[in-house]
């Protein structure tokens, strides 16, 4: 039995699907994620993370991961959660 949910930065990704794609989505968003802090200086937004989410499914979309996505985090004391589908 895989593991479901994974912390990324300040944010919780549960998925299921492929064990492999998912362990590759969450890679990429790690590094986008840490890349977008170094940059702007600022914590990226959970709405903001779950668009950069949503755009790097999107540039899948021929070879997608297999995997249905929730994407949660707290912003302000505000509890956010996404549903994505590739």
């Amino acid at each position: 039995s895989a593991k479901k949910v994974y912390p990324i930065s300040r944010f919780g990704i549960a998925g299921a699907g492929l064990f492999g794609d998912l362990q590759a989505l969450i890679r990429i968003m790690n590094a986008e994620i840490k890349y977008y802090e170094l940059y702007n200086q600022r914590p990226i937004s959970t709405k903001a993370a779950a668009k950069l989410l949503s755009v790097i499914l999107y540039q899948y979309k021929y070879m997608p991961f297999i995997s249905e996505i929730l994407f949660g985090g707290i912003d302000d004391g505000n509890p956010q959660l996404y549903v994505l589908d590739p």
